[in-house]
């Protein structure tokens, strides 16, 4: 590794090493050293300070071997496997999870917050009882689902509600300080402000299939009445933390049961993935 960048193949003493990306500072972080040294070109100047520069070269070695802190090498028990997601392209994870380690056995996690149609990456690392982070597994896939999802952040398995069914198209707008100046000038002076919230209104209808539409709004009602942040996301990719107000339904009687609804809801975080 050098300063001005990554460099690697097959050691980092190759002199045909491949530039990988541009890197401004390197952290290591959940390691054992062994050994540490640094080289500008072929001399030793660990004990020295100075920056680095297209010759200089880190070598470490974690745990007794050249796979940056793998447990699986190691004598370190793993007590758990940490879950990660990033968005393609990026370089820094998000910790999601961290869940027991059960040796041959399956573990699933479900992701509540992930946008559709946006390509990430998920990561998943065991770690031992210390925190120290092993060998990482990673796959690609990008989240599919059609209506939108509401969303309680804290409780996610059993407070999230999908919108599906004849819903009317979503009008957002956007909340903003603005004021315009009138002077004796030719043109006014507009100033602008900080705030620039979304908002809008989601409206659809409430079918009877597995629960009663009556069960359906309960449950709405029941994520709505917390009058907290959620989550607000549809199946092309917007997603907004939003607060959810004046939950209206219209109710069907019977031979058809169908209800409709409509909520309003205002941007009141940002969303970041």
């Amino acid at each position: 590794m050098i300063g001005i960048g990554v460099y690697g193949d097959g050691g980092v003493f190759d002199p045909a090493t491949s530039h990988i990306y541009n890197i401004d500072e390197v952290n290591i972080t959940n390691a054992v050293f062994d050994e540490v040294d640094l080289f500008d070109g072929l001399q030793n100047i660990a004990n020295e300070k100075g920056k680095w520069n297209s010759n200089t070269k880190f070598v470490a070695k974690f745990l007794g071997n050249l796979e940056a802190g793998n447990i699986s090498l190691g004598e370190a028990e793993i007590s758990g496997l940490k879950v990660k997601r990033k968005r393609k392209k990026t370089s820094t994870y998000k910790d999601l999870a961290t869940v027991d380690y059960i040796p041959n056995s399956m573990m699933t996690y479900y992701d509540y917050f992930a946008a559709s149609s946006k390509d990430y990456e998920y990561a998943v690392v065991p770690i031992d009882n210390a925190g120290i982070e092993g060998v990482i597994s990673t796959i690609a896939t990008s989240p599919d689902f059609e209506g939108w999802w509401l969303i309680d952040p804290d409780n996610p398995e059993d407070g999230s509600f999908h919108f599906y069914y004849n819903l009317e198209d979503v009008s957002i707008s956007t909340y903003e300080d603005r004021t315009e100046l009138n002077t004796f000038a030719k043109y006014p002076k507009v100033y602008y402000g900080q705030k620039r919230a979304k908002h809008g209104s989601l409206s659809g209808l409430f079918i009877p299939e597995k629960d009663s539409v009556v069960k359906q709004y309960e449950k709405l009602e029941s994520i709505i009445s917390k009058h907290k942040p959620l989550l607000l996301k549809d199946g092309e990719g917007r997603c907004y933390y939003v607060d959810v107000s004046a939950p209206n339904e219209v109710a069907v009687q019977r031979p058809s049961g169908i209800s409709s609804f409509t909520i309003n809801w205002v941007e009141v975080d940002e969303y970041n993935d």
